[in-house]
């Protein structure tokens, strides 16, 4: 489709540590006078957000009551708010579940109609409030993307809605904001990152600005992962601009492609067996690119591109981190006892669709229990 060539963002980046500093010129530059600033809780705890809010005259208010995997009955409370505020613009500073409520409290500030009709695309947003999105991890590029994951408090389902108008108006990349992950987190969302360059690189959708994103993010990331999660002094600010110069790249790359089998399994897994994203994401990651690998010969060079003798050398190196940062690697790690049922599911996802190899549900299945 003709549609699939496009590279579109609409997003002003800025890009440098300590930029963070300068966010009340920014405000100012765009004459914004009227903000909600949208935090996960524990800036609000450490005092970081009440900060924020004295130094720009802006910042009206603060809400953080949220939960990673964030509720669409959070969403509608923050939209609340919004409202109240008669907010000009939303400030959101976090990892990727701020960003994603942040999103979708922006345009359903002024829908019309139940939530759910607008998670489950029944209805479509006309309009929304201006997002400047921080993000403080170097993994989920929700910064640059167009997509919110939320789970619905009445059916239980957990899924990603793409919309237009989530896209952020602004993206303050700071690297310094990263230094205060932990070493889980660092790790885990580090490898949502692989996982976004990985899937925008074989993507059916992939196209060669993509792809020429998706291999910059991919040697940012294997560079510097490592370092970025050993560092437990929380120094090494290079290890960490590497890491959000990866995470970045990345989500410019899958904006545009959508990512495919590995985030689509990685929804049951998350939903079934309580893996964080990244985790789940990284459950997979090393089998579909030996899968992949199989169909698109362009894998095996980009792997020598990376560095790797060959794909088997990277798909090692995966298996490496996930040993090294303590992720669960097998079903039984998981205590998933029907391969089956969650291959079923798996299959299930959309996304999956995406991949530019197939398989049935025995295949994947079969893929799932020879996981090590």
């Amino acid at each position: 489709m003709y549609q699939n060539k496009r590279f579109y963002i609409p997003t002003k980046i800025y890009f440098e540590t300590g930029i963070t500093d300068r966010l009340k010129d920014i405000l100012k530059d765009e004459n914004f006078k009227r903000a909600l600033l949208i935090c996960d809780s524990f800036f609000e705890e450490n005092g970081t957000a009440e900060e924020i809010k004295n130094k720009n005259d802006a910042v009206l208010d603060i809400f953080s009551d949220f939960t990673p995997n964030p509720m669409l009955s959070k969403v509608e409370k923050a939209s609340k708010l919004l409202k109240e505020l008669d907010a000009d613009c939303v400030i959101a500073l976090g990892g990727g579940s701020c960003l994603d409520l942040a999103k979708f409290a922006s345009a359903y500030r002024y829908a019309d109609g139940k939530i759910q009709d607008y998670f489950f695309g029944k209805k479509k947003f006309e309009k929304h409030i201006p997002l400047i999105a921080i993000p403080t991890t170097a993994g989920t590029g929700s910064e640059v993307t167009c997509v919110s994951v939320c789970n619905d408090d009445i059916s239980g389902i957990k899924s990603p809605l793409n919309d237009e108008k989530f896209y952020p108006y602004i993206s303050i990349v700071d690297p310094r904001l990263t230094l205060s992950v932990p070493p889980f987190v660092t790790a885990t969302t580090g490898l949502d990152a692989m996982a976004h360059a990985l899937e925008a690189y074989w993507c059916c959708a992939h196209r060669d600005i993509t792809d020429t994103f998706a291999v910059a993010s991919l040697k940012s990331i294997f560079g510097s992962l490592e370092q970025a999660y050993s560092d437990t002094k929380r120094q090494n600010i290079e290890a960490r601009r590497e890491m959000s110069k990866g995470s970045l790249f990345a989500g410019l790359a899958f904006s545009q492609t959508k990512t495919a089998a590995v985030h689509a399994c990685s929804y049951p897994l998350s939903s079934n067996f309580y893996l964080s994203h990244g985790e789940a994401c990284a459950f997979t990651l090393d089998l579909f690119l030996l899968e992949n690998a199989k169909f698109d010969k362009r894998i095996e060079t980009l792997a020598k591109e990376l560095g790797f003798v060959n794909v088997d050398e990277m798909a090692s190196k995966i298996k490496y981190f996930k040993k090294k940062f303590k992720l669960k690697t097998t079903l039984a790690d998981l205590g998933c006892k029907d391969s089956k049922k969650l291959a079923e599911e798996c299959l299930a996802h959309p996304l999956y669709n995406n991949n530019p190899v197939k398989h049935s549900v025995e295949e994947l299945a079969a893929l799932l229990e020879e996981l090590k």
